[in-house]
């Protein structure tokens, strides 16, 4: 059959050069570095369908001096002679030559008789240079037509280029090409947008973006060109821009539909489904989509697809064993997911958690884990990272996964009542009520010795809240210490309160060696809280044997921990702060004594479930504080409060002695003129809390567990050692001492 038609019929088609109206904004840097590549034969683009590639050449195109024949291509054209005609017509369109060298485009000729010399000797004979675009590239496969570009490239006249646009590079000597540096390349990563030409693109499309938003809009397109388009499409047809912008994704139909046409369709159908199904994971490698797809070959696919798609599979890792979807795709094929085998989604979660936790990755396991709706075995992952967040001050992360759930839910798994509970503890928050959910939870009741140690966390949730006396606690944490599994990082904070409860009932050599024993187990486990209150107790007993200088080195190192964990506002590190205001006021830094002091009992004035004994040391050590300070009444008060929390700790001997001690220290100085803020009472800080808020005294009242007439009596009290007489005045006067924060802005 003759191919006349083929070639002539669509030659304008074949040979177009896009219209300046193609290229939405300028790509400055790459465009001057393709102007600068005059003397390199070959410029190679390669990227995923929408990257921009030949917005790109255009722009060159539109930038270069020298003429620029195009020529797009298709599979139809993957023919040498066809190829040939076309690069032949386009260069004849460029500058007539000698119409002898025509007889490349005679009908007759087939492809074995194709005369590349002939050729060449065309290419050589132009008169003037030029750049040559091949559009659409990854079409030629076949060797012949491959040789036909190779013959242009090498037969290129000074000052002219061959620009190779493809989604993938055609089977070429790539490599000898760079050795002798007739090569340029420019991949996706090059082509992806910034900043500045996103904004050049939503501001082209008349949308006036603010620098942040536009800064949305790249992170979740990953500087991807069609994708940006296509969110300038969304948001020009959205009503409430802002609220597009946060939801613009990949699932979208706009974006899903164009993804699956140019990018999942070109795809044969194995690996559709492979990138579909893969799409429920974050990371992907070989063995881990092995596991959740049930495959064998995931690895060597993973390679062959990165390979050819660059934009959609992006490695993460220098081997290039991990890698990961580009987002919007993700999004598209999860949807697709969702769509096609909405049966599977749950069963593809399931086998990645599992997985996951043999390999290490806890975070994603839980995420899958939840996905997949294993709530016992969720919250069984979730509470083995619990001991490790909280103690590094990373109590969000944790109530992040529990929103994940209902409140049923969390009430109805013994593993997330506990985690409940001990963010509520981080918080000072009460938790009576996940107490009693924990002690009736579901669990994973066939693993195992899981039954033990669920029982060895509850009674570690005891043994934290000391309602029982200190020897009581530290029966508790010895039978969370039996319990537990060796590995359980849980077993430090036993460790930590069974300490605690030798400290309190006067083995005090005994529980200094427990203490540094937690120290290196969590210094060894990162585990900075109960480093930084193992470091405080033993600093106390110093203190109280007069060991100063030592006391305030740890008290220092277990500040920093606090701090850099950023625990200042979490009642279990209120002992660390007392004891930092007790150093400073020893040291002669009185402002920051007071400072501290105040910031302390503010906050364990309104923490609910604080133990009984952790709130009367807290109260001792301030008191011991005031003394310093020369301020008899507030210590008096101080140690009024610890006297009567201690009631509910009768057998904490050793903080009992050290607090009547003190006592009879204070009953020595004369009480002096008015008791000032730092005398004002437990009750009175609480109610101070409320102040700043519209709450009438009755409301506050009701907030409390009290009357309006109790409110009213300690709200005077306070205006009276505040030195004010109004309940504005109180306001102010108490956030200048710090003794409430100030109005949020």
């Amino acid at each position: 059959m003759s191919r006349s038609n083929t070639v002539f019929v669509p030659v304008e088609a074949k040979l177009r050069a896009p219209s300046v109206t193609d290229a939405l904004v300028l790509r400055g840097t790459i465009v001057d570095r393709l102007l600068e590549s005059v003397d390199t034969p070959l410029v190679l683009v390669t990227a995923p369908a929408g990257s921009g590639k030949t917005i790109v050449v255009t722009q060159w195109d539109r930038e270069d001096v020298r003429p620029f024949a195009w020529v797009t291509l298709d599979p139809g054209d993957n023919d040498a002679v066809v190829l040939a005609r076309y690069v032949v017509l386009a260069l004849q369109r460029v500058e007539p030559v000698d119409p002898s060298n025509l007889s490349l485009l005679r009908d007759d000729i087939r492809i074995a008789g194709v005369d590349l010399a002939q050729l060449g000797r065309f290419v050589a004979s132009e008169p003037a240079p030029f750049v040559l675009v091949l559009d659409g590239a990854e079409a030629l496969t076949s060797r012949p037509s491959l040789a036909v570009v190779s013959t242009i490239v090498d037969h290129l006249p000074a000052g002219s280029q061959v620009a190779i646009l493809a989604r993938r590079p055609p089977t070429l000597d790539w490599n000898r090409l760079r050795a002798k540096r007739r090569l340029v390349d420019i991949d996706a990563n090059q082509l992806r947008f910034s900043m500045v030409e996103a904004r050049a693109l939503m501001a082209d499309a008349g949308l006036h973006l603010e620098p942040d938003e536009v800064q949305t809009l790249v992170d979740k397109t990953e500087g991807w060109a069609a994708g940006l388009y296509l969110a300038s499409m969304s948001l020009s047809a959205s009503a409430v821009q802002r609220r597009s912008i946060d939801t613009f994704f990949g699932g979208e139909a706009r974006v899903a539909s164009y993804l699956r046409e140019e990018l999942l369709a070109p795809l044969d159908p194995d690996d559709q489904t492979f990138l579909i199904r893969a799409s429920i994971l974050d990371q992907l490698s070989g063995p881990l989509l092995d596991a959740t797809l049930g495959t064998q070959d995931s690895d060597a696919r993973l390679q062959r697809l990165a390979a050819t798609n660059s934009m959609l599979l992006v490695r993460t890792d220098r081997e290039g064993r991990w890698f990961r979807l580009h987002r919007l795709f993700a999004d598209a094929l999860s949807s697709e997911l969702n769509r096609q085998e909405p049966q599977l989604v749950a069963q593809l979660h399931s086998a990645a958690s599992k997985w996951l936790e043999d390999y290490g990755d806890a975070a994603q396991a839980i995420k899958h884990a939840i996905a997949a709706h294993q709530i016992s075995r969720a919250a069984r992952l979730i509470w083995s990272e619990v001991p490790f967040l909280l103690a590094t001050g990373r109590t969000s992360a944790v109530e992040n996964w529990l929103e994940s759930f209902t409140s049923r839910e969390v009430a109805g798994h013994a593993r997330l009542a506990l985690t409940a509970a001990w963010c509520a503890i981080q918080r000072g928050h009460s938790v009576d009520h996940w107490v009693a959910a924990a002690s009736r939870g579901l669990y994973e009741a066939e693993r195992k010795g899981e039954a033990d140690s669920v029982t060895g966390a509850i009674a570690l949730l005891r043994a934290q809240l000391a309602r029982n006396g200190a020897m009581q606690m530290g029966a508790d944490a010895q039978l969370a210490g039996r319990l537990l599994p060796p590995d359980d990082l849980w077993l430090c904070h036993a460790g930590l309160l069974e300490a605690a409860s030798l400290l309190l009932t006067d083995s005090v050599d005994e529980a200094l060696v427990r203490l540094q024993s937690v120290e290196h187990m969590a210094e060894t486990l990162g585990l900075d809280l109960p480093r930084a209150q193992a470091m405080a107790q033993r600093a106390l007993v110093l203190i109280m044997r007069n060991g100063w200088p030592t006391a305030r080195a740890l008290v220092d190192e277990a500040a920093a921990l606090i701090r850099d964990a950023d625990l200042g506002n979490s009642p279990p590190a209120m002992p660390v702060l007392a004891l930092v205001a007790l150093i400073s006021a020893q040291s002669g830094d009185h402002q920051e004594a007071l400072t501290v002091g105040r910031h302390v009992l503010s906050t364990i004035a309104v923490a609910a479930d604080l133990a009984a004994w952790s709130g009367a040391q807290c109260r001792y050590v301030l008191a011991r504080t005031q003394l310093i300070l020369g301020d008899a009444a507030a210590a008096r008060m101080l140690l009024s409060e610890a006297t009567s929390l201690l009631g509910d700790v009768p057998d904490a001997s050793w903080l009992h002695e050290a607090v009547n001690q003190t006592w009879r220290q204070t009953e020595k100085l004369p009480l002096g003129l008015g008791a000032g803020a730092s005398a004002l009472t437990t009750a009175e800080l609480r109610v101070l809390q409320y102040l700043p808020t519209h709450l009438s005294f009755e409301q506050i009242g009701r907030e409390l567990f009290v009357s309006r007439n109790t409110v009213k009596t300690q709200a005077i009290a306070a205006y009276r050692k505040l030195g004010v007489s109004s309940r504005s005045e109180a306001v102010e006067r108490a956030q200048m001492l710090g003794l409430v924060n100030p109005p949020t802005q």
